[in-house]
């Protein structure tokens, strides 16, 4: 057996609540969100949920929708849509959480391995309910210091949003960085002075060009209408700092994978498998003991200098 969580009816977080301390465990704890978690056993007891719960009709459409990934686990929501936002089962934070559909009545969110391919069910927890309300609001960005160290960032909107320190909007400049299909943000500042001691390594080797100072790094996925805040940890940038450093190239075509959509065995599909996260994860366990070769001394540009 495992659990599932049936996310009922609730109101959804309103503009003056977007604040980083409003999304800790305890405060969506005290919150009372309505869900309950609820045991099944297969595939058939899921559609029984839905049947029960969602109670999808005619009228309306039936949507799964992948919320939240990392390299281990998706996050799924399945639930029924609707055009109108007064109706009186409308799910606001349900809604809140899918970022493009309103949610009528209840939802089913379900957590799944994706470092297999059976894509097997797993317990989802407060914990996971937390996570993923958090996940709507707040992200984190990693800075990179100079000396090699580096901190998380928690942000909402805008990571300068965040910055206590408003005099630095004036100095601070951000440039896209693409990989596997996503984007990276690198912020630096072009105030800094650049003496040896504030040449950021890792920032330089994966941008390719000389970085001076502290560096904030975002993180977006691939969705070109709409796309989506991701969380970036201190691991995931060092397996991403090995990957440049080793100088080879990466072929993430190799992942790519089919789904028989005719079968109701795997039910729902998994949109984000393979994905960033599990993409660098594998390169960088295969690569672990590649030598780094990046020689950063041989980078004529600065990115501090392009204003």
């Amino acid at each position: 057996m495992v659990k599932v969580c049936i996310l009922n009816q609730n109101d959804c977080y309103n503009n003056e609540d977007w604040y980083i301390n409003n999304f800790s465990f305890k405060s969506v704890k005290d919150a009372g969100i309505q869900h309950e978690l609820v045991n099944i056993k297969n595939s058939e007891d899921l559609f029984k949920l839905i049947e029960m719960y969602v109670e999808p009709n005619e009228t309306s459409i039936l949507n799964i929708t992948d919320l939240l990934y990392d390299k281990d686990y998706v996050f799924q929501s399945i639930y029924k849509s609707s055009s109108d936002t007064k109706h009186s089962t409308y799910n606001g934070l349900g809604s809140q959480l899918t970022r493009s559909h309103n949610v009528n009545g209840s939802m089913i969110l379900i957590k799944r391995l994706i470092v297999n391919d059976s894509h097997d069910y797993v317990d989802f927890t407060f914990n996971d309910l937390h996570r993923v309300i958090r996940h709507i609001f707040v992200h984190n960005a990693i800075i990179i210091n100079p000396n090699d160290s580096m901190e998380d960032f928690p942000y909402i909107l805008d990571v300068l949003e965040s910055v206590p320190d408003k005099r630095t909007f004036e100095t601070i400049r951000y440039h896209e960085y693409k990989f596997i299909d996503y984007t990276m943000l690198f912020y630096c500042d072009i105030s800094v002075e650049q003496n040896p001691e504030n040449l950021n390594k890792i920032a330089s080797t994966i941008f390719r060009k000389k970085i001076y100072g502290r560096v904030f790094v975002t993180l977006t996925d691939n969705n070109d209408e709409s796309p989506q805040l991701l969380d970036l940890d201190e691991n995931t940038m060092k397996e991403i700092y090995h990957l440049h450093g080793i100088e080879e190239e990466l072929d993430h075509t190799k992942y790519a994978k089919k789904f028989d959509l005719s079968s109701h065995d795997k039910f729902p599909q998994i949109n984000y498998d393979p994905n960033f996260f599990s993409i660098i994860h594998n390169e960088y366990e295969k690569k672990i003991n590649i030598k780094l070769k990046t020689n950063i001394e041989n980078f004529k540009d600065v990115l501090n200098n392009i204003k």
